[in-house]
């Protein structure tokens, strides 16, 4: 995988630019960089459906879990504390190999009320309520010694599968906007935050007024000042009229 011009505090121009796609995965998921402009952008991967550019996009449903979201899953055996293979098994369905990895486990130690949050490197078949022998792999170890009275909770990486913003009401978190048309199932940049351009719905935009996804068409905003629901994006630099182009600054970071 290509390193070079993965700022994290930017040192050098990403060779994907941010109107490019790939069908292969050039850096990894999450990584950023800041342009000369003050616009940041993050790796993702697109889901199973085309993106238009300028849409808002959110991460996957249900976490990116299969079926059902991992809110709470067991701790399948007792592990000592130093250890980056951790037993798990899920609480409510059958997770597919790979689902989460590069996606994010919170520990919980329920005898001290504490929590660790994780990396995940790798991720077998998780099997429903039953320890087979599964353990998340992580990049770091945990400090503590894990019981099966504990328990994790996991999400994917959210730049992993991403979507058009639902109307109303996200399914996902809302993560920016793409600048190019993006192929499903490809790789990409997704703008979070700084001056982005796109298409008004769902109402007219206000000068100032901070923005969301409007209610009936997704991937397209609305000023708050039409909906009182849904996650904020940004703010509206420019009134605008619905059905017309307007510029506004993403502030989803």
């Amino acid at each position: 995988m290509h390193k070079e011009g993965l700022y994290l505090g930017m040192n050098a121009k990403p060779w994907q630019g941010i109107e490019d796609i790939s069908a292969t995965q050039k850096y990894p998921l999450e990584a950023y960089f800041d342009d000369m402009y003050g616009r940041r952008f993050r790796y993702a991967k697109n889901g199973a459906g085309a993106l238009v550019a300028g849409d808002l996009v959110q991460g996957p449903i249900l976490g990116g879990a299969t079926t059902t979201e991992q809110t709470v899953a067991i701790i399948g055996a007792q592990t000592a504390a130093g250890n980056k293979k951790i037993p798990v098994a899920t609480l409510t369905t059958t997770q597919a190999v790979g689902v989460f990895d590069e996606g994010w486990a919170a520990f919980e130690d329920t005898s001290a009320v504490a929590t660790y949050l994780r990396r995940i490197k790798t991720q077998p078949a998780l099997v429903h309520t039953t320890w087979v022998d599964a353990y998340l792999e992580l990049y770091e170890a945990l400090p503590i010694q894990l019981e099966t009275t504990d328990f994790v909770a996991m999400i994917t990486n959210r730049f992993k599968g991403i979507i058009q913003a639902v109307a109303a009401t996200l399914t996902g978190p809302g993560l920016g906007g793409v600048c190019c048309p993006v192929t499903a199932e490809y790789y990409c940049w997704v703008q979070t935050r700084g001056v982005f351009g796109l298409h008004i719905k769902d109402g007219v935009m206000t000068i100032g007024m901070g923005f969301q996804v409007g209610a009936t068409t997704a991937a397209t905003p609305a000023s708050m000042t039409e909906l009182l629901f849904g996650q904020q994006f940004g703010y509206a630099l420019m009134a605008g009229a619905d059905e017309g182009a307007g510029i506004v600054m993403l502030q989803c970071e």
